[in-house]
Parts: structure tokens; C-alpha cells; sequence
């Protein structure tokens, strides 16, 4: 999956299977990245063009979506 980097000061990479409706996030804190599941492709689109990422990551994505941390390795399954 390609990550793609975003200006953020919350996130600093975004990935996204649409196949699988899966979203990653990689976090400026810690370099932490999480898995969020059953992200349907129209809130990736919004979140991509949201003006503010992070600020759009906190209200329609955090709570709203299952969600685990990963490993680095993990990226690709």
C-alpha cells in the first residue's frame, strides 16, 4: 500500500485500500501507525481533501471506525 505523506500537525501519512476498506494512518506522535477497518472510499476522499487532516481525522474517523495498532510490516496485509 502507498503511503502518502500529508502536511499535518497530527498526521503524517495516509494509506488506503479501497478493495479492502482499510485505512492507515501514520501519527507525527511517536511515528505511531494504526489500522482503521470498514472506512468506505467517500470518507477517504474527504478526508484527502479535507483542508485541515488531522482536524477531519478527529471528527469523522477516530471514534467512528474500528481500529487497531499496527507494526510496520503489517502496511502491506
Amino acid at each position: 500500500m502507498n503511503m502518502i505523506k500529508v502536511i499535518s500537525s497530527q498526521i503524517k501519512e495516509i494509506g488506503y485500500d479501497e478493495k479492502k476498506q482499510k485505512l492507515i494512518v501514520r501519527f507525527n506522535n511517536g511515528n505511531k501507525l494504526y489500522r482503521y477497518d470498514s472506512v468506505p472510499p467517500s470518507v477517504y476522499d474527504d478526508l484527502m481533501e479535507a483542508e485541515s487532516h488531522g482536524g477531519f481525522f478527529n471528527s469523522y474517523i477516530r471514534t467512528k471506525f474500528q481500529y487497531r495498532p499496527i507494526e510496520e510490516h503489517e502496511i502491506e496485509s
